[in-house]
């Protein structure tokens, strides 16, 4: 069989076929693979890549091993699973010990879309100058339908890269390839002391925390260590009372820095930790930052728990706060608030509306202007602020009456002539009776009395 064959119909309409539903499928996968490195940068250190092979470069694949195979055989060999990457996609980890911790996160992430096998394991003493680990994905809709995703470091992502074009898929001289196995062994150092200035942080941190256990007369082998730390905290991050609260990426950083503050509020083992992060005590706190509309995160909860059970360690009772924890959790959320604020920096919303023509609105165009408002349109102001769209619509609402409506939408963040300007970049919602508290993704807010 020649590769002329496959381009032409039927075979080539077969094999379209084919590469279209695995290219689907493996489409399926990367929101999850994006939001999973969004969500945990310290481990997944750069987006996902994904593509499809070539046909030509399957023809290669497949008839490697046996050139004179049928058209039938050929078709047959496509569902081999030593052809999982047709569709492929590629994440990066900082470095090899962080393997099963990436593991752990794809199948818990993808479990949903597909049956998750890995089908070559990560082998710290394998010879392979490419070291990595490749998981095979079967749709859970069709069993035929499969793609891959491979894991590997930084360095060997380097490696890679670089040795695509000096010896993959092709034959090289001997040397080239002597020197390339050279170079995966110089970068596999690289792996490790990447490893090494990872874990040095923690250290530094597990031996302040040792020192403040001596000075208070724990034993070493009673006082808290990170990891524990780390469990007790992030425990609850698939539990189904989480889920319900917006979560912004954990840094390692700010997690060491508040495993080294646990002595300065009077927290040094496991027992004391648990006791603080009992479900009474953060499910206010979560509640209250909800409602501020605080994004926050498991580091920023604890860290507010932390201030409170410092100032009053018995302020709470049941569900209720004492006026000494309720007083410190709006200083500190309002605290949190400002830095996502300049975290989020300044964006640009265009705002529309429908008012009664027979009603001057003197109270609107006067917070229009204080928001830094600019009329654009007779029914249309630019506004570009660090507020949200809740925000802007809630300052916004005492001045509108009961038949009126208010439209705030992001627009494009690059400035263009004339109304283009406006053009919006996500849908809008519509928040009916005055219920400001987005159902779905927040891209706008509306307001219909």
């Amino acid at each position: 069989m020649h590769l002329e064959q496959l381009l032409k119909e039927p075979h080539l309409g077969k094999l379209k076929r084919i590469l279209y539903e695995r290219a689907v499928f493996m489409r399926s996968i990367e929101p999850v693979l994006s939001k999973l490195q969004h969500e945990q940068p310290e481990i997944f250190r750069r987006p996902p890549t994904s593509r499809v092979k070539q046909i030509s470069s399957i023809y290669k694949k497949v008839t490697k091993d046996k050139p004179r195979m049928t058209v039938k055989d050929f078709f047959a060999k496509l569902q081999d699973f030593e052809l999982d990457d047709i569709a492929g996609a590629r994440v990066t980890i900082a470095s090899k010990d962080l393997y099963h911790h990436a593991g752990a996160l794809l199948k818990r992430k993808l479990t949903r879309l597909a049956e998750l096998k890995v089908s070559r394991p990560y082998d710290p003493n394998s010879s392979d100058p490419y070291p990595g680990e490749h998981w095979r994905l079967t749709s859970r809709k069709d069993k035929n339908v499969r793609c891959e995703v491979q894991v590997r470091t930084l360095s060997h992502d380097l490696w890679a890269v670089f040795s695509h074009y000096e010896s993959y898929k092709k034959v090289s001289e001997t040397l080239v390839k002597k020197d390339l196995k050279d170079l995966s062994r110089l970068l596999d150092v690289a792996d490790d002391y990447v490893k090494t200035i990872r874990m040095r942080k923690i250290e530094e941190a597990e031996a302040h925390h040792a020192e403040a256990c001596y000075a208070k007369g724990i034993p070493k082998r009673s006082g808290l260590t990170y990891q524990q730390f780390e469990d007790i905290v992030f425990k609850d991050v698939d539990s189904k009372r989480t889920r319900e609260f917006k979560s912004r990426p954990i840094e390692e950083v700010r997690l060491c820095d508040s495993y080294r503050g646990l002595s300065e509020h009077g927290v040094f083992t496991k027992r004391q930790l648990k006791s603080l992060v009992a479900k009474k005590n953060k499910i206010p706190i979560q509640k209250r930052m909800e409602e501020l509309n605080v994004v926050g995160g498991s580091v920023d909860d604890f860290g507010i728990l932390c201030q409170c059970h410092k100032a009053d360690p018995s302020g709470v009772h049941g569900k209720h706060f004492s006026s000494t924890w309720k007083a410190l959790t709006e200083v500190r959320i309002e605290a949190i608030k400002v830095v996502e604020r300049a975290e989020r920096g300044v964006a640009q919303y265009f705002v529309s509306f429908n008012l009664r023509k027979d009603k001057d609105y003197p109270g609107l165009w006067a917070e229009l202007t204080k928001l830094g408002g600019v009329q654009v349109l007779e029914a249309g102001w630019r506004i570009r602020g660090i507020e949200t769209p809740k925000e802007i619509s809630a300052r916004l609402k005492p001045y509108i009456g009961t038949r009126d409506r208010l439209l705030v939408v992001p627009s494009a963040e690059k400035e263009q002539e004339g109304f283009r300007l406006m053009r919006p970049r996500r849908r809008a919602l519509v928040v009916s009776n005055l219920d400001l508290t987005p159902s779905n993704r927040a891209g706008a807010s509306v307001l219909a009395h």
